[in-house]
Protein backbone atom coordinates (compact mmCIF):
# COMPACT_ATOMS: atom_id res chain seq x y z
CA UNK A 1 0.00 0.00 0.00
CA UNK A 2 1.13 3.45 -1.04
CA UNK A 3 0.32 6.76 1.16
CA UNK A 4 1.13 9.99 -0.28
CA UNK A 5 1.22 12.49 2.71
CA UNK A 6 2.32 15.27 0.02
CA UNK A 7 2.32 15.99 -3.08
CA UNK A 8 6.16 15.92 -4.86
CA UNK A 9 6.93 18.54 -7.50
CA UNK A 10 9.65 18.16 -9.76
CA UNK A 11 11.61 21.11 -10.38
CA UNK A 12 13.52 21.04 -13.29
CA UNK A 13 15.56 23.22 -14.96
CA UNK A 14 15.50 27.22 -13.67
CA UNK A 15 13.03 26.89 -11.35
CA UNK A 16 15.03 23.76 -9.81
CA UNK A 17 18.14 25.92 -9.61
CA UNK A 18 16.34 28.91 -8.27
CA UNK A 19 14.92 27.23 -5.59
CA UNK A 20 18.38 25.47 -4.87
CA UNK A 21 20.49 28.56 -4.72
CA UNK A 22 17.59 30.03 -2.39
CA UNK A 23 17.92 27.14 0.09
CA UNK A 24 21.50 27.29 0.01
CA UNK A 25 21.66 30.54 0.72
CA UNK A 26 19.51 30.37 3.34
CA UNK A 27 21.27 27.65 5.07
CA UNK A 28 24.55 29.58 5.03
CA UNK A 29 22.56 32.53 6.71
CA UNK A 30 21.05 30.20 9.15
CA UNK A 31 24.11 28.64 10.24
CA UNK A 32 26.11 31.96 10.49
CA UNK A 33 23.21 33.22 12.75
CA UNK A 34 23.14 30.10 14.55
CA UNK A 35 27.02 30.61 15.46
CA UNK A 36 26.71 34.07 16.63
CA UNK A 37 24.02 33.61 18.74
CA UNK A 38 24.23 34.96 22.04
CA UNK A 39 24.22 38.15 24.70
CA UNK A 40 26.60 40.61 24.42
CA UNK A 41 26.38 43.17 27.57
CA UNK A 42 27.35 46.62 27.48
CA UNK A 43 27.38 49.67 30.02
CA UNK A 44 24.17 51.04 29.23
CA UNK A 45 22.12 48.37 26.98
CA UNK A 46 22.38 44.46 26.72
CA UNK A 47 22.05 43.03 22.88
CA UNK A 48 20.41 40.23 22.19
CA UNK A 49 21.55 37.77 18.72
CA UNK A 50 19.04 35.47 18.21
CA UNK A 51 18.47 33.16 14.78
CA UNK A 52 16.69 35.44 13.33
CA UNK A 53 17.14 39.08 14.68
CA UNK A 54 18.93 41.14 17.49
CA UNK A 55 17.48 42.81 19.79
CA UNK A 56 19.11 45.89 22.01
CA UNK A 57 16.98 46.73 25.57
CA UNK A 58 18.23 49.44 28.04
CA UNK A 59 19.86 47.85 30.88
CA UNK A 60 17.54 50.24 33.04
CA UNK A 61 14.65 48.53 31.76
CA UNK A 62 15.23 45.25 32.61
CA UNK A 63 13.41 43.01 35.57
CA UNK A 64 14.13 39.58 35.31
CA UNK A 65 15.76 36.58 33.90
CA UNK A 66 13.19 33.91 33.34
CA UNK A 67 13.24 30.34 33.30
CA UNK A 68 12.34 29.71 29.91
CA UNK A 69 15.32 31.34 29.51
CA UNK A 70 14.02 34.73 28.61
CA UNK A 71 15.06 38.86 29.89
CA UNK A 72 11.85 40.28 30.62
CA UNK A 73 11.76 43.85 30.68
CA UNK A 74 9.91 47.08 30.62
CA UNK A 75 9.29 49.08 27.31
CA UNK A 76 9.45 52.84 27.49
CA UNK A 77 5.48 52.72 27.04
CA UNK A 78 5.09 50.77 30.77
CA UNK A 79 4.33 47.44 28.59
CA UNK A 80 6.35 44.28 29.73
CA UNK A 81 8.47 42.57 27.30
CA UNK A 82 10.00 39.75 27.19
CA UNK A 83 13.25 38.36 24.91
CA UNK A 84 14.01 34.81 24.53
CA UNK A 85 17.78 33.75 25.00
CA UNK A 86 17.71 31.34 22.43
CA UNK A 87 21.36 30.30 22.75
CA UNK A 88 21.06 29.64 26.38
CA UNK A 89 17.70 27.33 25.47
CA UNK A 90 18.24 23.31 26.36
CA UNK A 91 16.02 20.36 27.14
CA UNK A 92 15.79 16.99 28.28
CA UNK A 93 17.75 15.84 24.99
CA UNK A 94 20.36 18.30 25.28
CA UNK A 95 23.90 16.88 26.61
CA UNK A 96 24.99 17.32 30.22
CA UNK A 97 28.10 19.23 29.22
CA UNK A 98 25.97 21.78 27.33
CA UNK A 99 22.88 21.97 29.36
CA UNK A 100 25.51 22.97 32.13
CA UNK A 101 27.15 25.47 30.49
CA UNK A 102 24.04 27.37 29.57
CA UNK A 103 22.54 27.05 33.08
CA UNK A 104 25.99 28.23 34.14
CA UNK A 105 25.91 31.42 31.02
CA UNK A 106 22.92 32.29 32.34
CA UNK A 107 23.97 32.71 36.10
CA UNK A 108 26.56 34.88 35.08
CA UNK A 109 24.53 36.66 33.11
CA UNK A 110 22.10 37.09 35.83
CA UNK A 111 25.05 37.90 38.02
CA UNK A 112 26.44 40.49 35.76
CA UNK A 113 23.29 42.05 35.45
CA UNK A 114 22.58 41.96 38.99
CA UNK A 115 18.89 41.03 38.28
CA UNK A 116 17.41 37.69 39.71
Amino acid sequence: MLIVLAPVIALTGWEGAILGLVSACGGVVLAVRGYRMGVTVQPDVVIVRGFLWNRTIPRRSLVEIADYPALIWRAESGRMRWTPLTAFMSDGSTLGRYRSHSETSLARLARTLKIG
